[in-house]
């Protein structure tokens, strides 16, 4: 029960009390960042980093895009359940906006000022393209809140999350933003995305795919691994990474076609859905860590 009420804080499921007390409150504003998938992109910007540049960061520079790239994902995340509010109170009911521990104006405040703090953050110790990217992709995931993903299809948002590496690189390496290599990566991204979200979205009747025939977006899941595994390869011999890269690239592409025959068969089945999502994280997290060994 305790480790299942720490996964419900940080990635704001809900919290188990709601009445409205100051440390609930505080509890209520933590989980609205949604802090254990925000944290989860750290491996991937410490490696993109490097990647453009060549070596590894200065220290300050680590931590100061480690902030930077936090408080923008909660603020996307925190501007999100804002503009979810209503539907949250069918989906997710024991969040803090539906329960009411956290008010919308409240919270629209708080997620504009760590947008605000990161914008500043970036523009003060990187460049002025760096804070655009940034404030494009907090612009488009209103977007697809608000309007694409219901009007259009959840499949619409893959690019967003991919501009993720675009921004970091041009914070690093201006100069190489039209070179190959962060292209290939804001593609490895979306590919994941595919795949992330199908596992994420596919047991929800009312979830809409785009140019995808009905009950086909399973299939959608197998294609995003294979297309990342060649995405990969290229990726090698393009930045030239040290073998252990392509050891790690291979062994988590295996593990995740594991969970695609059960999850092709019953899409529908939560057991196998979990276990597609937790497949789909474990990638993501162990690809960027070996881009990361294999830049060093």
């Amino acid at each position: 029960m305790v480790k299942k009420a720490i996964f419900d804080f940080l990635l704001n499921w809900g919290l188990s009390r709601s009445e409205r007390t100051l440390k609930n409150r505080i509890l209520g504003f933590i989980s609205e960042q949604r802090p254990l998938v925000a944290a989860m992109l750290f491996p991937a910007v410490l490696a993109c980093a490097t990647l453009a540049l060549g070596r590894f960061p200065d220290l300050r520079d680590v931590v100061v895009m480690l902030v930077v790239i936090y408080l923008a994902v909660a603020c996307m995340h925190v501007l999100n359940d804002v503009i979810d509010a209503d539907r949250d109170k069918m989906k997710w009911p024991l969040r803090p906006l539906p329960t009411g521990l956290v008010g919308r104006v409240e919270a629209t405040i708080y997620a504009l000022a760590m947008g605000t703090i990161s914008l500043v953050l970036a523009f003060y110790y990187f460049n002025w393209q760096f804070p655009l990217i940034v404030t494009l992709t907090l612009v488009l995931g209103c977007i697809y809140t608000a309007y694409t993903r219901d009007r259009i299809g959840y499949l619409t948002l893959i690019f967003i999350p991919a501009l993720a590496p675009i921004g970091v690189w041009v914070a690093f390496s201006p100069q190489t933003i039209f070179s190959l290599l962060p292209w290939l990566l804001f593609l490895s991204v979306a590919l994941h995305q595919i795949g992330h979200i199908v596992a994420t979205e596919i047991h929800l009747p009312e979830a809409r795919p785009f140019l995808i025939k009905p009950n086909r977006e399973n299939m959608l899941y197998g294609f995003s691994v294979i297309s990342m595994f060649i995405v990969g390869i290229v990726i090698y011999f393009q930045a030239h990474l040290h073998w252990i890269y392509l050891v790690i690239l291979v062994a988590i592409t295996v593990l995740v076609l594991i969970t695609f025959v059960p999850f092709a068969r019953e899409p529908k089945s939560i057991n196998n859905v979990k276990n597609a999502q937790i497949a789909m994280v474990t990638y993501s997290i162990f690809l960027s860590l070996g881009l990361l060994l294999g830049a060093l």
